[in-house]
């Protein structure tokens, strides 16, 4: 409890120590805060029957807080990835700001796929990226300093500081996905934002603030950006204990066909490695026509040594680009590990 309790003081001890912004900005207003006045009733929302913002089925009641920070765990927090951060550096650049804005993912080829699992959000695999959308009830102010910012709701500890974590993580990412107006009409026809979030300059207004928190005011998972799926199922195998982090293929057709081109591209390496070899073996035979049977011998040495040397080079190019991203994910972490050990001694 004790720990639960200082991971919230050391979150609220930065910028978030105040409201995360001005009310003025608040983009969804069916929620207000009340707050305490001396003698008087403590901190409450208004209406007092309110309804979490998007979701209807959820009642905002104080005697319902545990269960609503069950659904805000769910909804914005990210246990496995969380579980995996000390590694991530082995799938994605060691940077939160490692985001691609909404108009260059569509530059990069990519999709954006709605996802409403926090574990999926900004996971990329060929050409989609799945994207979270952003929740009405995350543009209230009311909500934000009743439930996150001030210990208004009576909420346990330990899944305040988690949620309140996952939260600022999340809303960052928004900061870097929308950068321009492009983007923010990309978003609003994707449906990534809710109607609330009709005027580009206000939303910017309203988000802009999170760009500020730095990483200690975050959970593991958003001290980085954009994460390769794939990787993530390969290491998930080691970290987690699963088969994946998220299954990819749903059907037995489409599993076994990333099997296919790997296998044809070997099949024909090594059909044309024998039949090279029976050419060079029938030519060595006694024949009348000695010049095409040289001829014949020397071309089939060639296309030999051509295809060793295509294995090689697509060998050699493999591992340039595994030991260069190996070489950049070494130096991000050394990086941030000293500038973490100036900033710690810079605070003592």
């Amino acid at each position: 409890m004790a720990k639960a309790s200082s991971s919230v003081n050391k979150v609220l001890s930065g910028t978030l120590s105040h409201l995360p912004f001005d009310s003025a900005l608040s983009l969804e207003k069916s929620l207000t805060y009340v707050p305490a006045t001396t003698g008087q009733m403590p901190p409450r929302l208004e209406p007092a029957e309110a309804r979490l913002p998007g979701h209807p089925a959820i009642r905002l009641r104080v005697s319902e807080t545990g269960t609503l920070f069950d659904f805000l765990r769910r909804e914005l927090c990210t246990p496995d990835l969380d579980r995996m951060s000390p590694y991530l550096g082995l799938v994605a650049k060691q940077s939160s700001a490692h985001v691609t804005p909404l108009h260059a993912q569509l530059v990069r080829g990519r999709s954006v796929v709605l996802c409403e699992n926090p574990e999926l959000h900004l996971l990329w695999i060929h050409e989609r990226i799945f994207i979270k959308p952003l929740p009405p009830y995350m543009l209230s102010c009311a909500f934000w300093r009743f439930y996150l910012v001030d210990d208004a709701s009576g909420a346990e500890p330990t899944n305040r500081a988690a949620v309140l974590a996952a939260a600022i993580g999340f809303m960052r990412t928004y900061c870097l996905l929308i950068q321009y107006e492009s983007d923010f009409r990309l978003a609003k026809t994707a449906g990534l934002l809710p109607e609330v979030a009709e005027d580009f300059t206000r939303f910017i207004d309203f988000i802009s603030v999170f760009a500020t928190m730095d990483d200690s005011t975050v959970s593991g998972r958003y001290h980085f950006g954009e994460l390769r799926l794939g990787r993530l199922n390969f290491w998930a195998r080691i970290f987690l204990r699963r088969w994946h982090l998220h299954k990819i293929h749903w059907a037995y057709s489409t599993y076994f066909a990333q099997f296919y081109g790997p296998l044809l591209f070997a099949f024909g390496v090594l059909s044309l490695f024998l039949s090279a070899m029976q050419v060079i073996f029938a030519a060595a035979l006694p024949s009348s026509w000695e010049v095409f049977s040289s001829v014949a011998r020397v071309f089939s040495v060639l296309v030999l040594i051509f295809l060793l040397t295509v294995c090689a080079l697509l060998m050699a190019l493999f591992m340039s680009m595994a030991l260069r991203e190996i070489f950049h994910a070494s130096r991000d972490f050394f990086q941030n590990r000293a500038r973490k050990r100036k900033t710690t001694q810079g605070a003592a």
